[in-house]
């Protein structure tokens, strides 16, 4: 068994899911400065900061986005992201609430 410097306080795999789910719904909420912007109004910085959870979240995301896409227009930007991150951060909730459960269904396994 691979020990790690926190020992038993190390969050639970259940738990590190639902954090990156909630970080994701962050990341949305991030675009809400630069919406309704015309050009390039996104900071770099944004984007590199983005591109860390994009990666994260690829699997989910591919499919998700082709299903939000339809939604979208310049006109509703800020409704678009927000209501994209709280729905995310709220999903992300709703896993981490659900952890004991999980946990006792993941016996065995950090």
């Amino acid at each position: 068994m691979m020990r790690t410097k926190l020992g038993d306080r190390a969050p639970s795999t259940p738990s590190k899911f639902a954090l990156g789910v909630i970080g994701m719904g962050v990341a949305f909420l991030l675009f809400l400065p630069m919406a309704g912007g015309t050009g390039k109004t996104s900071p770099a910085i944004a984007v590199f900061f983005l591109m860390a959870l994009y990666f994260f979240s690829v699997g989910i995301g591919t499919s998700t986005a082709g299903v939000l896409a339809r939604f979208y227009s310049p006109a509703h930007e800020v409704p678009y992201f927000g209501i994209s991150g709280a729905v995310t951060i709220v999903v992300g909730l709703i896993v981490l609430s659900l952890v004991p459960w999980i946990r006792g269904r993941m016996e065995g396994v950090h």
